[in-house]
C-alpha cells in the first residue's frame, strides 16, 4: 500500500478559528468540537507539545505566515490529528497487524514558501493530475503511481527514480522537498506530541 501526506495538512482548516486567543481557549476548543470524552489536563499536555507559532503550520517557516495569533498552532495539531501522525499510527498498527503486505510512505513539501497554506492539503492532486507543465517532482510521482498500479510496487516498471524504501524497515519517508528536489526524511518528527497522541488514541476516537 501507499501512503501520503502534504506537510500542511492542517492549515486550510485552520483559517477560521480567531476566537482563539489563549492555551485554554484551544484546550476548549479542542474539547467541545473535537475530544469531548478527553481529559482536559490531558489535553493540555497535548496543546503544550506545540508550543509556539515558530514549531507550527506551515512548518519551517518560523515566525511569518501567522494569519492569527494561534494560527500556526492550531494547524500543527489539526494537521497531526487528521492526517500526518494519524498516518503514522496507521502505519504501525497496519504494518503490526499484516506484517507480510509492504507499505511505502512519503511526504510532500513542493509547495513550501506558498504564503499561510504552504504544502497544504489536496496539493498533490493539483500537482499528479493538472500539471501541464510537470517539474521533475511531478514526473517522480507519477512514475511511482504508474509503477504501483502496474506491478504493486512502486520501484518496479519505469527507471529514473530513486528506489522507495519500505516504511517498515525502518521508517522512513520518500519526500518530495522541492518541485526539483527527492530526499529521504525519518518518520520520527515531533515525537513528543506522536506519544501523547498514542497514549489518548481510544479516548479521542470515541
Amino acid at each position: 500500500m501507499l501512503i501520503s501526506d502534504q506537510e500542511d495538512e492542517g492549515t486550510l482548516f485552520s483559517v477560521f478559528q480567531q476566537s482563539i486567543k489563549t492555551d485554554d481557549d484551544l484546550v476548549n476548543y479542542l474539547a467541545e468540537l473535537y475530544f469531548h470524552n478527553a481529559d482536559k489536563e490531558r489535553l493540555r499536555e497535548l496543546v503544550e507539545a506545540y508550543p509556539g507559532n515558530r514549531q507550527g503550520s506551515p512548518f519551517r517557516t518560523g515566525s511569518s505566515d501567522v494569519l492569527y495569533p494561534y494560527f500556526k498552532r492550531v494547524a500543527a495539531l489539526i494537521g497531526d490529528y487528521t492526517f500526518t501522525l494519524a498516518r503514522r499510527k496507521f502505519l504501525e498498527l497496519a504494518t503490526r497487524a499484516n506484517p507480510g503486505t509492504p507499505a511505502w510512505s512519503c511526504r510532500s513539501s513542493s509547495f513550501h514558501g506558498t504564503p499561510v497554506v504552504g504544502t497544504f492539503h489536496t496539493s498533490d492532486l493539483a500537482q499528479l493530475f493538472y500539471d501541464t507543465s510537470p517539474t521533475p517532482a511531478t514526473l517522480h510521482w507519477r512514475r511511482y503511481y504508474n509503477n504501483f498500479l502496474h506491478t504493486l510496487d512502486p520501484n518496479k516498471g519505469g527507471k529514473g527514480c530513486p528506489r522507495w524504501p519500505l516504511w517498515k524497515a525502518d521508517r522512513t519517508l520518500l519526500w518530495f522537498k522541492t518541485n526539483s528536489t527527492i530526499g529521504f526524511l525519518r518518520d520520527d518528527f515531533r515525537s513528543e506530541a506522536f506519544e501523547i497522541w498514542s497514549s489518548m488514541w481510544n479516548t479521542l476516537r470515541q
